[in-house]
């Protein structure tokens, strides 16, 4: 795993146990936009996420 990933996600393997991807997207989106990302679902096999996007760093200049 690359190293940038190792340090957002504290991960030293691509695979996570079942369920982990989760709380890494909750945690992770609430960290670089400041809103947590929407889950809903459409029926009964689907489910929308919504991942706010991150707040661009304060350009230099």
């Amino acid at each position: 795993m690359p190293e940038v990933d190792q340090a957002i996600t504290d991960r030293c393997a691509m695979m996570d146990k079942r369920g982990e991807g989760v709380q890494i997207i909750l945690d992770q989106s609430k960290r670089l936009s400041g809103k947590r990302p929407v889950y809903r679902l459409l029926d009964e096999s689907e489910v929308l996420l919504v991942i706010p996007t991150a707040v661009p760093p304060a350009a230099d200049g």
